[in-house]
């Protein structure tokens, strides 16, 4: 051959072939590791959610303290990193075989969860009485028939408390194939993060049974502030 012939060159197209081959192998590879992550984390899950031990355990994790709420029992927590933890109480124990008791009278969700701008406008709209559509609720597996609005108020920052916004409905509560019928009391706190928002829904009894709730009938109940103060005063609230 002669040494000055000019070689061949390769053609473009197989380096992008090879290119997009590799790329589709590592793309199968992350799916398969996510797929698998994601089905080792549910196992996982499942098998915290059937010991009541460890259930109550990852509850106290989310709420970010030391000892359940006096006369609550833990249901469920999930967290999903970056996206979302929620832990849900109920007022009945668990069941002979460790099961979740089911909602009772009382419950109480509490939810941390990435915001999203649309999502917020709604949730705010529903919030402050512009809106009756609880879609953004709906869209975390909430489910609230409201009859009534009771009563909306602020309680101003309180020590570990940040500033507190409510509302206080009448109606029921559904949540995993759960319900509860009464008083529902929504809380908002303020915390400094944009990317996250915090979220307490409280249910408990209505001790008029539909009729009118003077302030001496409030007392104790879900929609006395000195109580939703207290209650919430027991989380961490805002991410650390």
């Amino acid at each position: 051959m002669n040494d000055m012939e000019p070689r061949k060159s390769s053609s473009p197209w197989k380096w992008v072939l090879l290119g997009c081959g590799l790329a589709l192998v590592a793309a199968i590879g992350i799916i398969a590791a996510l797929g698998y992550g994601t089905y080792r984390w549910g196992k996982s899950m499942e098998a915290t959610m059937k010991d009541p031990v460890a259930r109550e355990a990852e509850v106290l994790k989310v709420l970010g303290c030391a000892n359940l709420p006096e006369g609550y029992y833990a249901v469920t927590a999930i967290s999903i990193p970056f996206i979302m933890d929620m832990a849900v109480l109920s007022d009945q124990p668990p069941t002979t075989g460790g099961r979740p008791g089911r909602m009772g009278e009382r419950g109480l969700i509490f939810m941390r969860i990435i915001a999203m701008g649309k999502q917020e406008k709604e949730l705010e709209d529903y919030f402050e009485g512009r809106s009756q559509d609880a879609e953004p609720l709906r869209r975390s597996g909430i489910h609230i028939d409201s009859s009534e609005v009771l009563k909306r108020g602020v309680l101003e920052s309180k020590g570990t408390n940040p500033r507190l916004r409510y509302l206080v409905q009448r109606g029921s509560l559904s949540q995993s194939g759960r319900r509860s019928q009464g008083l529902i009391t929504i809380i908002l706190p303020a915390c400094p993060s944009k990317s996250k928002r915090t979220m307490l829904i409280w249910a408990g009894p209505d001790p008029t049974s539909g009729g009118s709730l003077d302030q001496a009938l409030i007392s104790g109940t879900v929609a006395d502030e000195d109580a939703i103060a207290g209650m919430v005063g027991q989380f961490r609230l805002c991410e650390q």
